[in-house]
């Protein structure tokens, strides 16, 4: 190894430092740091020390004036109550003036008990009304602050407040004595910043001179000289610095020994980075700064069908030929574009690697630069990865979210997304253009709602796959008759949509007739047997005068509605003057109505009694629960408004549970009645009803025996089933029922002998007129016979006269219920609490 350079001596530690700038000094020096650490410290200290017994004695001083100033005006209050009680104006102004008389006093004053001033320390304020005096005759302190304190009290004679007296302080001594001690205080403050700084300068000296040593140690090492080390300086902790300095110096020496053997091994870290670049899954290509390749690993190599040796050279543009995979336009190479930037640059989306011999990959990822320990550009590393099968799973899952999984047509969500987008580009069209009225009015496009009739048959007879084939074939003969730029779509179970754009309604109704006649066409067998199979059709014009998706929707549906009502497998076209689906969205409209209601709490339970004719006190009395809905401007609304929609859109299960609890909470009030109440079909078949009943009947404690439920004649036969097997859980309650409007259908006969029933309700229609129509009443006769034979009680609905009455009481009919026995009366009035209104 040479031999180390001669290099001048250290010099010692105790060389002054050299002069710096003051401002220098304060911020890189550790001396001028801490001095001006300490004296900012001491300033801080001192001041905060000052302040602080400045505010105890302002507080002090401000207690000692307000007691003045409260034992002043309680003297004067006390002095001057006999003469505010004889209005000796001339006494009170001779009080008031020898308060005047004290320095510390501002004013003083004496007022009746209006505020009024009868004596004042300034004559000129005599006669005065003061506006701020306190409202109740309490000793008060009205003012308190640095400026003056000022007292209310009031003038008593015995129990009677004949006045005030109101004496205001200054503070003026006070402030005087505070600013002398804020300049004492002040001068102490600056004597310790003083005395502090000096004595911080003194000790900051002595600490540093070791590490000024240090340091021109660390400027010889730093201008060439290795062999420089720090002299002893002392056991301390900057003397265990100085030792450590050294022998960081000493470890210095041995590393550089150490790095010639260092190179050899990064020549071996080389050689095993290029094997695992070789062994890597993913494509390395690197290039020079030219961007022409200097290296490519196997993966790479294979993706672009060049060998690294024949590509070394050659621009990265002729050995990776990137293109659009959709265009097949030409992309930038990353690694040109990153050259230009000097940035990590990804791969463009949907980028496609041709190889050599004309293979196309899907690739992506990235290219960065390569630099030296300076910065500069040295090359760029571009990795790519085969991504082929990704793309494909992605493409396939981008299909499935916007297709129907079992016919492959357009799903619902898409269908919708495209539709309203339709809507919003003709509205936008129409505001650009500026189409005047009439020509808003045209239909520019046409939505098709499609529903298969028939297709539940083919599902209950034949099973899920026998729907599932018939629905695979009606897609691809409708598919046949649109055209390209049609979208067809399927939006559930056995519903399907048609978007035609650019089409007047003329040739949507066309192409709707079409449809039908291609599915009525149709011969669908399975297994030997043969089904035809039908479909209704609703068609809405979709134009400017198309407000949303909704309003659309709901046009078609109720298009469609109208033709399964009209008569199935027909074509319905909806227009504004279309009756019937006015009346459906009034009953779309209803059904709202009820939701909010429901919501709302703005139903209300009305009641109608059903009377015992023979008044024998063998039956007793009840009264049925009937429904009310009160509109938002208050109108009370019959049943008959609302309860039609209610069963059409699903809502009576709801519906009835809210009268059933609100039944139960008026015979938790009232256990001696006896009550009604109506449930619907849906109701029936809810499975989960029971469990309802169960529940609402145990919290609120009411008697079961007491309740009746009626249940329609029709909802009866259609779920016979069900309606038995509810029957017999509540009756094991203890629950009675009635089944209501019997007789509409001489089928029911049939039925009757299964039904657990306890009252046979006789249907209005045969009792109205049973007087003048023998038909009628022999109708009435044998309905109250049979149901007498089956040991059921029988009620008579809507009599309405006394001639009525009579004839069912010769009959032998239990029960009357009509407007003759008692006209319906809110509920709560039968529970003593007053009615609501309306």
């Amino acid at each position: 190894m040479n031999a180390p350079r001669h290099h001048p001596a250290a010099p010692p530690a105790s060389e002054a430092e050299p002069r710096r700038p003051w401002l220098y000094w304060l911020k890189h020096s550790i001396r001028g740091r801490l001095t001006l650490t300490v004296a900012l410290v001491h300033a801080v200290l001192m001041l905060a020390l000052v302040a602080d017994v400045m505010l105890r004695q302002q507080q002090t001083l401000l207690a000692q004036q307000t007691a003045l100033a409260e034992n002043l005006s309680r003297t004067l209050a006390t002095s001057g109550s006999g003469w505010l009680a004889a209005r000796d104006l001339a006494g009170l102004q001779e009080l008031v003036a020898e308060q005047k008389n004290l320095p510390e006093v501002d004013f003083a004053m004496l007022l009746d008990a209006q505020g009024k001033v009868l004596a004042h320390s300034d004559a000129r304020r005599v006669g005065q009304v003061v506006q701020d005096m306190p409202t109740d005759a309490a000793h008060q302190v009205l003012a308190r602050h640095a400026m003056r304190v000022d007292v209310a009290t009031p003038a008593r004679l015995g129990d009677v407040h004949v006045g005030w007296a109101r004496v205001g302080v200054n503070q003026k001594q006070a402030r005087e004595q505070l600013d002398r001690m804020v300049r004492n205080g002040l001068l102490y403050a600056a004597f310790a910043v003083v005395l502090g700084s000096a004595l911080a300068w003194a000790v900051a000296r002595r600490l540093t001179r070791s590490l000024y040593a240090i340091r021109t140690t660390a400027q010889r090492v730093e201008a060439g000289d290795t062999q420089a080390r720090v002299p002893p300086l002392g056991d301390d902790e900057v003397g265990e610095v100085g030792l450590h300095f050294n022998r960081m110096l000493t470890t210095l020496d041995e590393h550089a020994r150490e790095l010639l053997s260092a190179q050899q091994g990064l020549y071996e870290e080389k050689e095993q980075a290029q094997v695992t670049l070789a062994s890597i899954g993913d494509g390395v290509v690197t290039t020079d700064s030219a961007g022409c390749v200097t290296f490519m690993n196997p993966v790479a190599e294979g993706l672009t069908g060049w060998r690294s040796a024949e590509a070394e050279g050659l621009h990265i543009t002729r050995v990776m030929q990137l293109r659009h995979e959709n265009s097949g336009e030409q992309v930038e190479n990353p690694v040109e574009h990153c050259i230009r930037e000097g940035i990590v640059v990804a791969m463009a989306n949907h980028t496609e690697l041709t190889s050599r011999q004309g293979v196309r990959r899907a690739v992506e990822d990235s290219a960065a630069p390569i630099r030296n320990a300076q910065g500069d550009l040295l090359g760029v590393v571009m990795v790519c990865r085969d991504v082929s099968e990704k793309r494909a799973l992605s493409r396939e899952m981008a299909w499935q979210i916007t297709h129907d999984a079992l016919t492959g047509l357009t799903n619902r969500r898409e269908f919708e997304r495209r539709t309203q987008d339709l809507i919003q580009r003709t509205q936008l069209q129409a505001t650009e253009t500026g189409l005047d009225p009439a020509r808003l009015s045209q239909t520019q496009h046409a939505l098709l709602f499609l529903d298969l009739d028939q297709f539940k048959v083919v599902n209950d007879t034949c099973g899920h796959l026998a729907g599932d084939e018939l629905l695979r074939q009606i897609s691809q003969r409708l598919a046949t008759v649109l055209r390209g730029n049609d979208l067809l779509a399927r939006l559930g179970g056995d519903e399907f949509g048609v978007l035609l754009e650019r089409t007047s309604l003329e040739t949507a109704r066309d192409v709707a007739e079409k449809l039908l006649q291609h599915v009525r066409d149709m011969d669908f067998s399975w297994e030997g047997k043969r089904f035809q199979v039908g479909v209704s059709i609703g068609v809405a014009p979709i134009g400017a005068f198309t407000r949303s998706l909704a309003e659309l929707t709901a046009s078609a549906d109720m298009a469609c509605y109208a033709a399964k009502e009209a008569g199935r497998n027909r074509v319905h076209v909806h227009v504004p003057q279309d009756q019937a689906l006015a009346q459906r969205l009034k009953e779309l409209q209803a059904a709202s109505d009820i939701r909010t209601a429901l919501q709302q709490d703005r139903l209300v339970l009305h009641c109608q009694e059903i009377r015992p004719i023979a008044q024998d006190g063998m039956h007793p009395g009840h009264h049925e629960v009937l429904l009310r809905m009160r509109a938002v401007d208050g109108q009370l609304l019959p049943p008959s408004t609302f309860i039609p929609a209610a069963e059409r859109y699903g809502l009576m299960a709801d519906v009835d549970r809210w009268v059933v609890q609100q039944a139960f909470q008026a015979l938790a009030q009232a256990p001696h009645l006896h009550l009604a109440i109506n449930l619907s079909g849906l109701s029936v078949q809810d499975e989960t009803f029971v469990d309802f009943i169960r529940q609402a009947s145990a919290s609120s404690g009411i008697p079961c025996g007491n309740v009746c439920f009626e249940i329609t004649e029709t909802a009866a036969i259609s779920h016979l089933d069900k309606v038995i097997a509810l029957m017999s859980q509540l009756r094991g309650l203890g629950f009675t029922f009635a089944l209501d409007d019997f007789g509409s259908g001489m089928s029911s006969f049939n039925y009757l002998k299964n039904l657990p029933v306890d009252y046979l309700k006789i249907d209005g229609a045969f009792v109205r007129d049973m007087v003048n129509d023998p038909i009628d009443r022999a109708f009435v006769e044998t309905i109250n016979h049979i149901g007498h034979v089956m040991g059921m009680a029988t009620i008579a609905e809507f009599v309405e006269s006394e001639a009525i009455l009579a004839e069912l009481q010769r009959i032998g009919v239990d029960y009357a219920q009509g407007y003759v026995i008692h006209k319906p009366s809110p509920l709560s009035a039968l529970l003593g609490a007053p009615a609501a209104p309306g």
